[in-house]
Formats: C-alpha cells, sequence, structure tokens
C-alpha cells in the first residue's frame, strides 16, 4: 500500500504500482524519490506532524527504509523545530544510536491545489521495537539488562549533551530496541540547545514547554530545563522498564511521591537508589552530568557483588536469644546475671549511637562472663546489615567484631570488602587472607582475591588464587578455570588456556559464564593460528581461524553485548578477508570497555592506529 502526501486528501491509501493517488491527484513520488508505504505516528493536532516509513526509490535494488516526518502546520515555533531538528540532526553523528540525517534531507512540499504547504523531514529508520510496546510483550527487564541499557543510553546522553544538546523529551516511545540488542534514541522534535531561550511571554523568558505525562521533569513543567532533566526522564523510563506500570499511575495522591520500588522483582538495592537519585525532584540533587552518571555506573557491578556478600551472614543471635540468656539470668544471681546486664545495656547504648559507652559495658560483660565475647561480636556484625553505614563506620563495626571473636572468618572477608571500598589495599589483603586461614571452604575466598589479583593487574597473584579455587567439586571452579584461561590467554600459553576452557564449559550451565568461555576458547584459536600463520603453515592456520570464528558466533548466540567478542571476531574475519570484518570492528569500537580487561583496550587502540595510518 501506497499512502498519499495531502493531510486533506478524504482516502490516502493506494495500490503499490499507483503512481498518482486516486482521490485528489497528488503525485505518490515525494521529491521525485521517496513512496510512504507505512503510517507510523497519526497526526498529532498539538506538534502539527505526523511519521511515515517511507522507501527511497534511488537507493538501488535494496530501496532502503527511512522515516518521513511531516510538518503541516504553519505555526513559527512549530517550523522553527523542525528546521532546528534537521540542522542539529546533520551535525550529530552518533551511528547505531542516533537518526542519521543529510543536509538534503529536508525539504518542502507544495500543494497549491489545496494551499497547503508540508516540511518534511528524512531520517534513519532504525529496525525493531520501541521499548513502550516491547514491554507490554516482555517481562520487567532483568537487573544484568538495566545496567546494560543505562550505560548505552547514558553514553548517547553524554554525547547529545557534550554537544550542548538538550534531548527534552526521553521516554519509552522514543527508545527502539534493535535486533543486534542495541538502543537507539529516536524523535528529536523537541531538542533544543541548552542555552537556547523562547521568545519573551510576559515577565518570563523560559523554554518551550514539552510534556510528556510521567515522563517530564517538575522543572521542564514550568519551562526551565537543564542536562539532570534528561536523566529525570530516563530514570523515570527504566522505572517503567522494571515495574512494567506508567509512572503517572505510581504516585502516591497524597505524598506525590513515586512508589515504584516495591513493583521491581529482584532487583538490589544499589541499583534502586541509583535511579531514585536520577528521578528526585530537586535537579540540584540529582548527577551533574552524564560523565558522572557513567563513573558511577561503573561502580555499580562491583557495589551490588559486595551488597550481597555483606547480607550473605545469617545471624546466629538475635532479640530472643538475649532475652532467653536474660531470663536465665535472673534465675540465678550469679556473674553470667551481671555480665547479661552490662551486654543488654550495651547493646541499648550503641542502638543509641553512644559507641564509647557500649565498649565500656561490653568490656564489663566479658569481664563478668567471658562467654559473651562471641554475642557481642555477632552483635557488632549485624549493626552493618542492619542500616546503610558509611564505610569508615562499617569498617569500625566488623573491626569491633573481630576484637571480641578472632576466629570469625565471615567478619574477617566482609571487612577485607570494606578496605577495598577503602582502597586500604593492605587491610583488604590481610583480611582477607585470614579468612581464608579460618574458613574450610577456603576454595570461595581464593576465587575472591583472584579477582581482587585480576583487576588490579597482577596476574601472576591472581593465577596462584585461580588455581586454590578451581577444585573440581567446588562451586566456582567453572569460573575459575574460565579466569585461568584468560591469563593463559594473555601470556601467550594458548594451549593451556584450551583445555582449562572446556573443562570449565563441563562444569555449568549458566549462559553467561558460558559465553565468557567461548570468547576465551575462540581467543585462544585465534591466537594460536597467528602464530601458525606467521610460520608459514597456512592449513592448520585456517583450521585454527575456522575454530576460533566458531566458538566466537556461540559466545555471540549466548550474549549479543560482549564488545570482547565482537573485538576478536572482528580480527578472525579480517584473516579471513571477510568484508564483515568492518561490522565487527565498529561494534566493538562502539561498545564499552572494562577496566578490568585491558586486552579490550589495547584491541580498539590496534584497529584506530592501523585506521590512522592508512
Amino acid at each position: 500500500m501506497i499512502y498519499c502526501i495531502n493531510p486533506l486528501c478524504q482516502k490516502r491509501e493506494n495500490s503499490e504500482d499507483a503512481n498518482i493517488c486516486s482521490s485528489c491527484g497528488t503525485s505518490l513520488l515525494i521529491h521525485d524519490r521517496f513512496r510512504l508505504i507505512r503510517l507510523l505516528r497519526t497526526l498529532d493536532v498539538e506538534k502539527g506532524t505526523e511519521i511515515f516509513e517511507i522507501i527511497d526509490e534511488k537507493s538501488g535494488k535494496s530501496k532502503t527504509h527511512k522515516v518521513l516526518k511531516i510538518l503541516s502546520s504553519d505555526k513559527p515555533d512549530k517550523i522553527k523545530a523542525i528546521e532546528r531538528e534537521s540542522e542539529i540532526l546533520t551535525l550529530l553523528r552518533y551511528p547505531g544510536g542516533i537518526p542519521l540525517v543529510n543536509p538534503e534531507d529536508y525539504f518542502i512540499i507544495n500543494l497549491d491545489n489545496y494551499n497547503v504547504k508540508l516540511r518534511c523531514l528524512v531520517m534513519q529508520k532504525f529496525e525493531g521495537q520501541d521499548l513502550e510496546n516491547w514491554v507490554r510483550f516482555h517481562a520487567p527487564i532483568t537487573q544484568k539488562k538495566a545496567l546494560n541499557w543505562l550505560q548505552q543510553l547514558f553514553e548517547i546522553l553524554d554525547f547529545i549533551h557534550t554537544a550542548d544538546i538538550l534531548h527534552r523529551d526521553i521516554k519509552p516511545s522514543n527508545i527502539i530496541l534493535q535486533p543486534n540488542g542495541k538502543l537507539a534514541l529516536i524523535d528529536f522534535g523537541a531538542i533544543r540547545k541548552s542555552n537556547d531561550r523562547q521568545e519573551k511571554t510576559g515577565s518570563s523568558q523560559n523554554l518551550t514547554r514539552v510534556i510528556s505525562s510521567g515522563y517530564t521533569s517538575p522543572e521542564q513543567l514550568e519551562g526551565m530545563v537543564s542536562p539532570p532533566s534528561d536523566f529525570f526522564s530516563l530514570g523515570r523510563t527504566f522505572v517503567y522498564l522494571l515495574t512494567r506500570e506508567q509512572p503517572s499511575k505510581l504516585i502516591n495522591k497524597d505524598t506525590r511521591e513515586l512508589e515504584w520500588r516495591s513493583k521491581t522483582e529482584s532487583i538490589e538495592e544499589p541499583l534502586l537508589s541509583f535511579i531514585d537519585g536520577l528521578i528526585t525532584f530537586a535537579p540540584g540533587k540529582r548527577p551533574k552530568d552524564a560523565k558522572d552518571v557513567l563513573e558511577r555506573l561503573k561502580q555499580l557491578p562491583q557495589q551490588i557483588r559486595r551488597k550481597r556478600l555483606l547480607k550473605s551472614k545469617e545471624f546466629g543471635i538475635g532479640a530472643v536469644v538475649v532475652s532467653l540468656l536474660l531470663g536465665f539470668g535472673i534465675y540465678e544471681i550469679s556473674l553470667p546475671w551481671i555480665g547479661n546486664q552490662f551486654f543488654s545495656q550495651g547493646v541499648k547504648a550503641q542502638t543509641a549511637n553512644r559507641a564509647k559507652d557500649a565498649e565500656k559495658d561490653f568490656q564489663l560483660a566479658v569481664q563478668f562472663y567471658p562467654k559473651l565475647s562471641s554475642s557481642i561480636s555477632e552483635f557488632y556484625f549485624q549493626q552493618v546489615n542492619r542500616s546503610q553505614n558509611p564505610p569508615e563506620l562499617a569498617r569500625k563495626l566488623y573491626e569491633q567484631a573481630i576484637y571480641y571473636n578472632p576466629n570469625d572468618a565471615d567478619a574477617y572477608n566482609n571487612l577485607g570488602l570494606v578496605c577495598d571500598d577503602l582502597n586500604d589495599f593492605s587491610c583488604m589483603k590481610a583480611s582477607y587472607k585470614r579468612a581464608a586461614e579460618l574458613k574450610h571452604n577456603k576454595w570461595e575466598l581464593h576465587y575472591n582475591l583472584g579477582a581482587f589479583y585480576d583487576d588490579q593487574g597482577d596476574y601472576r597473584k591472581a593465577e596462584e588464587e585461580y588455581n586454590e579455587a578451581k577444585e573440581p567439586d567446588k562451586e566456582l571452579a567453572p569460573q575459575a578455570s574460565n579466569s585461568l584461561a584468560r591469563l593463559d590467554n594473555l601470556k601467550g600459553d594458548y594451549d593451556g588456556a584450551i583445555p582449562l576452557a572446556k573443562q570449565a564449559l563441563t562444569r555449568t550451565n549458566d549462559p553467561d559464564l558460558q559465553a565468557s568461555i567461548y570468547k576465551n576458547l575462540g581467543w585462544a584459536f585465534l591466537e594460536k593460528a597467528s602464530v601458525f600463520q606467521s610460520q608459514g603453515q597456512t592449513l592448520l592456520a585456517q583450521k585454527q581461524y575456522e575454530d576460533a570464528k566458531n566458538n566466537l558466533w556461540k559466545a555471540l548466540r549466548l550474549d549479543l553485548n560482549r564488545g570482547d567478542t565482537y573485538c576478536l571476531l572482528a580480527q578472525v574475519e579480517e584473516a579471513l578477508n571477510n568484508p564483515d570484518a568492518i561490522t565487527n570492528w565498529d561494534t566493538c569500537l562502539r561498545m564499552g570497555s572494562s577496566p578490568t580487561q585491558p586486552e579490550i583496550e589495547q584491541w580498539k587502540k590496534q584497529v584506530l592506529q592501523r585506521l590512522s595510518q592508512k
């Protein structure tokens, strides 16, 4: 079906082979090259625009599909808006994340017989589905997906804001999920330069108001906007993605607060707090810029992991047990009874934030009844988990727990985590080592130490710890074996990496871990192929390249969002003279890097250096 561009036409649908509208006589070939094939958005009376999917008849046999925005309004502010959108999108270049527009893509169509002037803007069309519709047919997004999508969208916002541009209308319907898993931000009809102002209206001089119920920030409702206004809208967007409920329906009518946390499933506190920080009413309390947000996002996975570990200990003593002990003491007017009295006073003092008084009471309790040491240690341990304590206070509480029970491996383990957070690596390593000495399942602590040394780039110590953790019957054995395979690849021991990775595959059904293992296998085969190629053993090299390619594709089928896999696949395709290498290099360069995987940055630098030399 072909649509007529004339908004006043009584019957706009025409047959596919028609060249002239059968109803109004308007040409169906727009600007001598475009044909309207599908209505994407009906006429928005307020904006004066409608949007069609079009075919570019001059794009060759492929007949590229694009998007056409048509403004039929003659209001000056609407005309200025579409002209501004065309001008800014022509300058912005963010492949895969922002619609591509060329200078010739803005033009005017005059329908003289109807006294209508249409202003047209042709834009790149992203395949996929907008998130508002996507959510209707899917469960709320997972925490992992939320972190990935936040990273993608804030990288786009960082690019836009760095160009001094504000989007002003971020919401689920303006975000496209593409088949490759990447997100694109669309509908830039409300964009403004951040210092742009509308003409004076009365005594105010505010930006033109753009309102999307539930997503627009409070200050934007008043006509004022800044980068944190976009953060608010994006935060509200993730409320919708995590709950499947429109934010406007989650507002408490009495308090005006957004009650959304209870609607989520399996979303942990650090991410909930992160989003709350985006949607707080006061713009000054939101992050100051997108770079600040991206820096906070980098810390979130580590914060989530630590939070899990800090909550992992089951408390062996609580208020009921303490009451029983005190009750027992009432019947025995003895030293245990006196000790319990001081213990009870110490609990009350610490709970009331009178730490010094608590220490004195606990010291006296132990003097009268030494067996209370473990209870006091447990109490201090509990204090960390009962409230949101800053790392400095958490450290003090764990140290107190250890003072009263020097054999508490969990307290040492969590102290190590807190010291890591405080960048006190000496304390961190000493705490981990002591925990390893005390705990029977030392493999878990060895793996944590290995991960720490790995992050710090001390691969020799990381390898020692991973080797301790890879006992076949241990829970983290496949992770440890996979990490060792990666380290072998880094040091060039590819024959060592391959059996380790294959061994890890037989011990896990976790798709994310399997994707990482296949990536490391592909990496090892790629490097072996390079060695054979340099030795002139072409047939052997070809076989290794094919093995590398097969394993890397297995990794991508399990996880499309691994940048390292695209970087490796690009190298394989390049070695095989496959034109797909360019596409994979582009994806590799676009995707974010992890500071714990320096090899990714190295691969990117190598290809950029080669490109700069051409």
